[in-house]
This record gives C-alpha cells, sequence and structure tokens, in this order.
C-alpha cells in the first residue's frame, strides 16, 4: 500500500469520530427542539402512570409548558404537612385536568403522599408552582363557594408558612404554627405576669403553666348490636350501626366484595375508569342486581349515569334497598375498627367529596381482610394491597384503600353515604 493510502486510512478514524460527534450533537438539539405537543404528550404519559418527573428538563420550550412540569413536580413531591389532604387532592386534580390525564386516577396514585416536614429552603419556583394551583383551585366551578372559603384559608396559612422557610427562618421548620391541631395539641398562652425564677435564681417551675397540653384521646368503638324487633324497611332511612349489626348479611357482602376485587382483572380494560358502571357489574355478578348489564338498571328504578344518583334513586324509592337486601348505616358513627365493616358495602361520593369527581361524584364496594386475603391466594395476579390497622380495602375500577377517620368524616359532612348488606330478619 502507498503512503497516500496509508495517510487516507490512518485518517479515516478522527473523520468517524466527528461524524458520530456531529450526529449526537444534532440529536440532542433536535431533542430540545421538539414540539411542545410531544413534551406536553411525554409529561402526561409519565405523571399518569407516575414516573419521576425530577430529572425532566423542558429547557427551551414554553413558559407555559415550563410552569406545568413545575406544578406535575410539586404534586408528584406529596402534600405539604400543614395542608389537609382535601387541598392536595385539589392540586392533584388541576394538574391532572389540564395535563388531559384522567382526574380520578390521578387521585388515586397521587392522593396519599406526603412529603416530610421542611428542613430547609423552599425553591422560588417550588412555590410559584403552588400558588398557581391555589389560584386554579379557587377558580374552579365545580367547588362550593363554602368549600373554597375553607379551601382559601388552608392554602393561605401553609403559603405563608412557605414563605417564611423560604426566607430561611429555622424557627418555622417542622410544621406552619397557625396549624397545631395537625400535631394533636392544644397551645396555652403563658401568664404574662407571675415570676419565673425563685430568689435563687433558679427557674420557678411550678408557676409555669404548660405551654402544650395534649387533646383527650377519642376512641369510636364498635357499637353494641340492638336486636329488638324486626328489621326496619329502608324507607325508614339512615339507621344506627348498632340498630343494623345483628343483621348484617357477611355471606352475601362476601360474595359482592369477591366479584368487585376479582372484576379489576375480568372486565375493568374494556370498562375503563368507569367506577358506577364497573360497581354495578359487580353487583349484578353477585346476583344483588337482576338485570343484563350496567346500561339497564333503569328497569328497577336505578338511572345508569353518574354514581351520586345511587343515592338519590334509592332516597326517591326506598324499595329499591329492600330488594337489593342493603339499607344505609350511619356513617360517622363507625368505630376505628375495619373489621366491623361488612364485606361488599357501598360507598356512594355526593359530586366534589373529597377526590370525586366534580359532576359524577364516585362509588366504592368493601372488601374485608378474610376475603381479600382467600382471594389473592386464590389468584396471584389480584393486586396485593397492605393496609393499616385503622385502613378498610375498596374497589371500583380499581382497588385502593380508606382509613375510618376518612370515612367518618366524610359520613359526618353528609357528602358520603354507606349501604350495608342485611339479611331479611
Amino acid at each position: 500500500m502507498t503512503m497516500a493510502g496509508l495517510y487516507a486510512r490512518d485518517m479515516t478514524k478522527p473523520l468517524v469520530a466527528c461524524l458520530a460527534l456531529v450526529i449526537a450533537f444534532q440529536a440532542s438539539a433536535q431533542t430540545a427542539r421538539r414540539g411542545p405537543e410531544e413534551a406536553k404528550a411525554e409529561l402526561t404519559r409519565k405523571f399518569a402512570k407516575g414516573t419521576d418527573l425530577a430529572g425532566v428538563d423542558f429547557k427551551g420550550q414554553s413558559e407555559t409548558l415550563v410552569q406545568l412540569l413545575d406544578q406535575a413536580k410539586y404534586v408528584q413531591a406529596g402534600r405539604e404537612p400543614g395542608d389537609e389532604k382535601e387541598t392536595y387532592v385539589a392540586f392533584i386534580r388541576s394538574v391532572a385536568r389540564r395535563l388531559g390525564a384522567r382526574p380520578e386516577a390521578a387521585a388515586e396514585l397521587y392522593g396519599d403522599r406526603v412529603r416530610p416536614g421542611r428542613a430547609g429552603t423552599v425553591a422560588t419556583a417550588e412555590l410559584a408552582a403552588r400558588e398557581a394551583l391555589a389560584e386554579d383551585v379557587r377558580r374552579n366551578p365545580g367547588i362550593s363557594e363554602e368549600k373554597k372559603k375553607r379551601l382559601n384559608r388552608n392554602l393561605t396559612a401553609t403559603s405563608e408558612y412557605l414563605k417564611v422557610v423560604m426566607r430561611g427562618d429555622s424557627a418555622a421548620i417542622g410544621g406552619p404554627a397557625a396549624r397545631p391541631a395537625e400535631l394533636n395539641v392544644t397551645v396555652v398562652s403563658a401568664p404574662a405576669d407571675g415570676p419565673r425564677y425563685d430568689s435563687t435564681g433558679q427557674r420557678n417551675w411550678s408557676r409555669m403553666l404548660p405551654q402544650v397540653q395534649p387533646l383527650s384521646l377519642v376512641t369510636h368503638p364498635t357499637p353494641s348490636p340492638e336486636t329488638t324487633g324486626p328489621l326496619q324497611s329502608a324507607s325508614a332511612g339512615m339507621m344506627s350501626w348498632a340498630s343494623l349489626t345483628a343483621y348484617f348479611d357477611w355471606e352475601k357482602g362476601k360474595q359482592v366484595a369477591a366479584e368487585a376485587y376479582t372484576g379489576t382483572l375480568n372486565y375493568a380494560k374494556k370498562m375503563g375508569a368507569m367506577c358506577y358502571r364497573f360497581f354495578k357489574q359487580a353487583l349484578i355478578d353477585a346476583g344483588v342486581i337482576d338485570v343484563p348489564n350496567p346500561s339497564s338498571t333503569g328497569l328497577i328504578g336505578l338511572r345508569p349515569g353518574a354514581a351520586r344518583m345511587f343515592s338519590q334513586d334509592v332516597k326517591k324509592n326506598p324499595k329499591i334497598l329492600d330488594e337489593m337486601g342493603y339499607r344505609q348505616v350511619d356513617l360517622a358513627k363507625a368505630s376505628n375498627d375495619p373489621a366491623s365493616v361488612p364485606d361488599g358495602s357501598l360507598l356512594i361520593y355526593a359530586a366534589g367529596c373529597s377526590f370525586a369527581n366534580a359532576e359524577h361524584g364516585h362509588a366504592e364496594i368493601t372488601v374485608g381482610a378474610g376475603t381479600y386475603a382467600l382471594l389473592r391466594a386464590r389468584n396471584s395476579h389480584l393486586r396485593e394491597l397492605p393496609t393499616d390497622a385503622n385502613e378498610v380495602r375498596v374497589c371500583h375500577f380499581s382497588c385502593t384503600k380508606r382509613s375510618m377517620p376518612f370515612l367518618r368524616t366524610y359520613g359526618k359532612q353528609g357528602c358520603l353515604k354507606m349501604y350495608v348488606p342485611v339479611k331479611s330478619s
């Protein structure tokens, strides 16, 4: 080979390397220049799946998309220690709505996240994301004015605290001082007068009132059953837990729970995120409702539309509950023990109740620990769902869990109703 040939062969190596670098730079430039629709679609997919967005960067994209990414990251980080869960869920729904993701599914995915107490400053972008979400919540026409006022107080209190943290005030770390209830204590003002030290210069503790006093412990024991007389008709309206305990139909409830839990594999894909249709299908499969399909429940007086309609329909025609073998129970008086809740109990959320859809409401069916363990032993494809001591499992188009305090809280507000399976006598 000639010298010219050798020289040409040796020169190909750096040329190839340079060409590879050029191609890599072009590829990175093309990635940075991707269109806003593609960038938003990627963000939506990752947010809907729960993929960590910490490494996503929208550099070069529009300010609107950058702000939306910051808000999605804020939601993924979890609820602020000073926020109520309802506020955080409103943030989740706000982001999901503007991304084009399903708000209900997003609330299920992120609703239980709680970030640790602040141990450092808050980023300006993070606080801006929160304020933008707060403004969206205030403008949301699906939230009542009364609820907006309460949310606004919560938003303002926590935002003010975060601003203090952002300025680096270490005394603020641990949670908003304006929300002592989060710590389950009552703050008592110390007397302005009275000696703090005795004549020897020692601190006189006997003259000091305690600065923090624990609240009294409130328990909710399972009510004792009242077995006097026959079971009242559903026309009697909501009944006490104690008056129904002796009539709970656990066997029928287990059948309903089994259909609801296994239904997440059998027909959830074709139904999609349609909780009320799923809910009715489980009742049909368990033989509680005698109609061909969820769309035909109008035959027995249950409109096939929104989940919130169930409570309206059975109130208007209590005979529906009588024929189903269910009664409405006073959920506000439920105990802390999830084992006291019968399998197959029906939970109906009014529109906008907690995380429920602002137009359609939401429907769920309870699944007891024993039924859950038995079903999973038979079918390993069913999703594992660990619970805490005070939580009950519930299923709609998927399965999740609810704490007993959560159920009681919204039961007291009247926007969440529970219907339990009962024997005829």
